[in-house]
């Protein structure tokens, strides 16, 4: 099964986390812990589910669509610092740990998903490098201003003075 997930949202979660949707499929799901998501009314099943990755604890939420259709996977770092608040994903709190399951508790069907989760195919479109620029806070703010797609007006606007000054 593919990871389906928001191209935009994949950027924020990338900008604010420096965590990309795409590194859901080395999440360590046969030893994460699984909470089914109660904080909202999302139309649909929501899991949570807490686990290693790379040998760090993260925070991982579903949709129950995985067991249907490629999900949207939103993974976020776990939170250690109590000032940071993440309201998308926030941290475990004891009454969520009590409340929680291990893999084996889970359906048969969505273990089965989730053992066979890979990331998403090949890009049709060239594949953007994620970065760490630092530009002037004028400049940033001007083109946050222009609403969705700023990121893109950037590229664009940087593309344009690559081709008036290459050498």
């Amino acid at each position: 099964m593919e990871i389906k997930f928001d191209t935009v949202k994949n950027e924020k979660n990338i900008q604010e986390r420096n965590l990309s949707f795409e590194r859901v499929a080395e999440f360590d799901f046969e030893t994460a812990q699984f909470d089914i998501d109660t904080r909202y009314n999302y139309g649909e099943t929501r899991y949570r589910a807490i686990g290693f990755l790379d040998k760090r604890l993260y925070s991982l939420v579903f949709e129950s669509s995985v067991l249907e259709k490629p999900t949207n996977a939103r993974l976020n770092a776990m939170k250690t610092n109590q000032e940071v608040i993440d309201n998308e994903n926030p941290e475990w709190t004891d009454q969520d740990f009590k409340n929680s399951t291990p893999f084996t508790a889970l359906p048969e069907s969505l273990q089965t998903t989730l053992r066979h989760l890979k990331t998403r195919g090949k890009q049709q479109q060239p594949t953007k490098v994620s970065t760490t620029v630092r530009f002037d806070a004028e400049v940033l703010e001007a083109f946050k201003n222009m609403g969705n797609g700023w990121q893109t007006r950037m590229n664009n606007a940087l593309k344009e003075w690559l081709k008036e000054h290459t050498v």
